[in-house]
Order: C-alpha cells, then structure tokens, then sequence
C-alpha cells in the first residue's frame, strides 16, 4: 500500500492433526515445518463456563514447555522475517519470561513489538508483582516496545478501575501514555464483563 506495508503471503490456515498450521509461501529466509498451534487448546470450555481455579503461572510454564520458541534456534533466526514484511509482534508471556523475551528484543531494534495483557501480572503476591514490576520497567527502556492494558478478566473476574489502578499507574509511569494502548480483549474478556462495561471502566481510571 502506500506507506510500504506489505502482508506476508500465507496459505489458507488449516487443522491438521489437531494443529492449525499457518505456511508462508515461496520465501527462503522460512526453514523447517509450518508454524503451528494446539488448536484443540484453543478452545473454550463447554457452555463457555469461566474456571477460576487456574494457576496462570503453571499454564504459562506448560505453554512454555511446549511451545519453547523463545529458546527455538530456527524460531529465533526467522523472527527477523518480521522486519522483513515490516510486521509488528505481540508477545504474550508472563514475568519470568522476561530475560528471554529481552534478549530477543535487543537483537531486533526494527520490529515493533506489543506487549499484550499489562506484562501479565496474573500474581498479585509481593514477590511476583515486584518480578512484573522489574519486568516492565525492562521493557519499557526499549523504544521498540509497546504495551496493551487489556485481559485483566484472566486473573480479576471483577476487575474495576480501582483494582487495576495500580497496574495501570506503573504501567504508564514506564512507558508513558504515549506508548500504551487500551484493548478489549473481547470477545474472551466477555465472560467477566459485559463489551461497554470494559471502556467505561477505562472511562474511571
């Protein structure tokens, strides 16, 4: 188009064997197998029905186990594709993650890259919420890097502008407003809260 952004010429997604497969065509920086994701857990529970019972931090070391990308020579190498297409990134980890997702970041000054869910400060202990806190402030000293303040229905299913506010307040504090964005998360953040409810409480804070 006419600000030189071009979209990555990828194959019609699929499921195959449970995995979503995404397939850039025709490009010889991309080596080895499709990318690809569980797609079975990518699901919602039957009837929709919202568990409060999860540790984020275990799913996020499952996740981690699993996936392991950030770790992935082949992932790692390709990732410069993005600067290639002039792709922007959104990265979704928790806190204890943040050394990997840094290094990755320092290596690759022209990719944009959106923290999504406020850095995920899903523990609210003084330990972990002081490992968020470091983890942002990090962040935040790279002009490459932006952040969403949005999924707070993950580990606050009654979330309000006073219970986020103090996220909300250091979040900003790192990176200024002029690096922070509001997101919905919808329709996910929908099983805690109705779609207008979400912006009227950025409204209050």
């Amino acid at each position: 188009n006419a600000d030189g952004w071009r979209p990555l010429n990828v194959r019609t997604s699929r499921v195959e064997a449970g995995l979503w497969h995404l397939e850039p065509e025709n490009d010889p920086y991309v080596e080895g197998p499709p990318i690809a994701a569980d797609a079975n857990k990518c699901r919602s529970t039957p009837g929709n029905e919202w568990s409060h019972d999860i540790d984020p931090d275990a799913v996020g070391r499952a996740v981690q186990d699993y996936l392991n990308a950030l770790d992935d020579p082949a992932w790692v190498r390709q990732f410069a594709l993005l600067a290639k297409y002039r792709l922007s990134f959104d990265l979704q980890l928790f806190p204890r993650q943040a050394p990997a997702a840094l290094d990755l970041i320092r290596r690759h000054p022209d990719v944009q890259f959106v923290l999504t869910h406020a850095a995920m400060p899903f523990l609210r202990d003084p330990e972990n919420v002081a490992l968020w806190t470091r983890s942002v402030r990090a962040y935040a000293t790279h002009p490459n890097v932006a952040i969403k303040l949005s999924g707070f229905g993950a580990f606050d299913p009654g979330w309000n502008a006073r219970s986020i506010d103090p996220i909300v307040a250091e979040v900003v504090a790192a990176f200024t407003p002029a690096r922070c964005l509001l997101a919905s998360n919808f329709p996910v953040e929908g099983l805690v809260k109705p779609y207008a409810e979400i912006w009227s409480v950025f409204t209050e804070c």
